[in-house]
This record gives C-alpha cells, structure tokens and sequence, in this order.
C-alpha cells in the first residue's frame, strides 16, 4: 500500500549504478541481460538509452525478438512519459516543476530523435500479463565489443566506498538513506538422513505421495529445527550446490512449511503449510484435505476463524474421518462459471473447535467477487474481519515468522 510512481525516481539512480558496473565488469564479447518486473520506461527504457549513450562503441542492443519463438512480446519503448508521486504525468524534463527536479531528471525522459534512431530501443522486449498470463517482464540484452573504461561519478564512487551497504527510499521516493545488510544464513539442502528421518514423519502426517523430490527442499538451519523449509527447481539447485563457496544467495525458493508455536517443537504438527507453497504441494499431499461448499467457502473468507458448528454436515463427516491431530488442512473448492472451472486451494489451520484460514485479505476479496459478492457487501466483509482480527491479536497475513501466532488455542 506504500507503493507510489515516485519510487522509479529513487530506482532508477541504484539500477543505473548496478547495470553500468555490470558493463565495466563484462568481458569483451560477453553477453549481459538487463531485466526487472516493473512496465515503467523511468527503470527501463531510460536505462537502457542512458547505458548506450554512456558506452557508445563500446556496447550494442542485441535484437531479441526472435530469441524465443512462441513468446508473446512488444517491442521496447521509443516514447514515453513520466509519472510522480502523485500520478501527475510530465512529457518532457521542461513541464517537471522546479521542486521535482532533484529527482525527475532529464535523462529519465526519452533523448532525442536522431539519438533514439542510433539506439534501437525496439530490440528491447516487453512481457505484459494479460498475453500469456505472467508477470509483467522488461528485458533488454546487451553484447560488449571491446573493453570499456572506467565510469566516474559521484555517485559510483559513493556506491563502490560502501560495498556491504544498501540503499533504501521513504514513501516520496526520496531522502536516501543506507542500512547495513542483514547476514543471513546459508541454505542447506535436505540430506537422505533429513528425508528419512525428520521428513518421513511429516511426510505421514500429509500423506506426502513418494514422487514428491524432498531432496528439492531446504532450509537456512537443520531441517527439524528451521523456521522455514524451502523448495527450489532441480535445476536451481544445481546452480546453488555448485556455487556456493562463490556466491552468496540472499532470497531464493518459495516457502513450503513454517514453524508453529506448538509446545512441542519436534511435533510433526508444528510445522503448518504456507499459502506461498500450496500450488506445489497440492498435487503430492493426500491427506488432510477437505472439499468445501460454497456456503463454508464464504463463511472462511469472511472471519478470522470458523467454529465447526458453523460448517456443512459434508465437512463435517469429513472431518470425522480425518485424524483429529491439530495441524494444516488444504481446502478445496471449484467455482463454475461459463463453462470453465476455477479451482480454489488454501491452507487452513485445524484447531480444537475451529477453523483459521490462511488468506489475505486482497485473496479472500479474489475469491469473494468470483462468487459474485458485490463489491460494497466485499468491503463490509473485510472491514468486519480486521475488527475480529484485531480482537484476537493476530496478523492477517502469515509469514510474520517473529510474531507467529499461538494456534493451538484455536
């Protein structure tokens, strides 16, 4: 909700810093893909002509188009204008106010045209969601000629003076500030004693089909004791396993399981499944599901919790043939719509006498509209629900992994 245009102004500085020294830092002949997830020309049409301009016959656009034959592209920008904090629109660096100039700056908006013709700015390439259902994608690929030199700024030099340092913006999208990287841990892939052992048991519990690769899964700590277990691709994996004496992986993976606070931490049942990981896991784990009817779907998305004297008789008598054991549950339910099938998937914490699912409040206003809830009545549900939950002291959003809520209670 903090997220403004004006960000870009702030971005933009920090990616043309890490990009140019990516140039300086490729070999001749070498190849450097420059991509991010946002649409704004400000973090990528600007940085791409700014890189060109400042290695000119030293690096060239290299024409993508046909790279990757049944993509769905659009050729990279050569027009465009800038948007402010406030979403005020600005064509040229002459309509930016003189108290915006200090961070819309002139090379944010397009150069001219007989210096646009010379960059070639359509080999860039742009994803966009709704042709192919992705995220939104700009990728730009750049080839070196021959060896570069040395790039002199102020704020490169800053930048290179502070290497274990990051750059951070308030909610203007200025007022730099520089905080110190948090260290993190290495990851640790699961082992075939943590698969027989720690993971055999969880592996019960959910009845884990045995196709599952468990040997994709790790952690930052041991297995039976990390707060978060992970799942990567194989080939992901690889890349980490054979690098990592040489390069320091921050974030990767998509979380699967998360530690509870049960009382007993070596208990199969403290460790819940995430929303994040459902979509993988789905189709592996076969225990502990229930199929829910519409009324128990509207009756989930529309509390913090759900006693089991609210739900239809048919979960109920699911219930009643499931292990009573506390812990996840994955609820399914399809919606019907114009010939198509929506299948929607949660995670749901089983307590003592209710149920809590585990879904955001911008998922639960997803699934209540496809149900054709008006959008007033949506509001009403949400804006009840943060009272309840803020009743009952619990976040809203799971993955607050120091403030995890005591579910057990439930």
């Amino acid at each position: 909700k903090k997220w403004n245009p004006g960000h870009a102004f702030s971005l933009q500085s920090i990616q043309l810093r890490i990009a140019t020294r990516g140039i300086q830092l490729l070999a001749p002949g070498g190849l450097m893909v420059y991509s991010t997830c946002s649409m704004n020309p400000v973090e990528n049409e600007s940085i791409v002509a700014q890189l060109l301009q400042t290695f000119e016959g030293h690096i060239s656009l290299v024409d993508i188009s046909d790279k990757l034959p049944g993509l769905q592209t659009i050729p990279g920008l050569t027009k465009w204008c800038i948007m402010g904090k406030n979403k005020e629109v600005y064509n040229s660096y002459e309509e930016v106010p003189p108290h915006m100039q200090s961070l819309a700056r002139p090379n944010m908006f397009p150069p001219s045209q007989d210096i646009l013709e010379r960059l070639h700015l359509e080999r860039c390439i742009r994803l966009l969601p709704h042709h192919q259902n992705t995220g939104a994608f700009f990728v730009a690929l750049f080839r070196k000629l021959d060896k570069t030199v040395e790039v002199s700024s102020t704020q490169e030099e800053t930048s290179q003076k502070r290497p274990a340092e990051e750059i951070t913006f308030n909610e203007d999208g200025a007022n730099f500030k520089r905080a110190r990287y948090h260290r993190e841990n290495p990851f640790i892939f699961f082992n075939e004693k943590d698969i027989t052992g720690f993971w055999q048991e969880i592996s019960e519990f959910f009845g884990v089909d045995p196709s599952f690769p468990a040997d994709q899964m790790m952690t930052r700590h041991a297995a039976d004791s990390g707060r978060n277990i992970y799942f990567v691709s194989d080939s992901l994996k690889q890349i980490v396993t054979l690098n990592q004496d040489r390069i320091k992986f921050i974030n990767m993976g998509v979380r699967l399981l998360v530690r509870t606070d049960l009382r007993n931490d070596k208990d199969k049942r403290s460790l819940r499944l995430s929303q994040e990981g459902i979509a993988i896991v789905n189709k592996y784990f076969t225990k502990r599901r229930i199929v829910i009817e519409e009324q128990d779907l509207i009756n989930f998305l529309s509390h913090a919790f759900t006693h089991y004297a609210n739900v239809s008789q048919s979960v109920q008598k699911q219930l009643e043939n499931m292990s009573q054991d506390l812990g996840s549950t994955i609820c399914t339910f399809t919606i019907k719509q114009h010939n198509l099938e929506v299948p929607i998937i949660f995670v749901a914490w089983r307590g003592r006498s209710s149920f809590r699912p585990f879904v955001s409040h911008s998922s639960r206003k997803f699934y209540l509209s496809l149900l054709n809830i008006d959008h007033s009545t949506i509001n009403d549900i949400i804006e009840k629900l943060t009272i309840e939950e803020k009743a009952s002291n619990e976040p809203r959003i799971e993955g607050k992994t120091n403030n995890e809520p005591k579910i057990e209670d439930s």
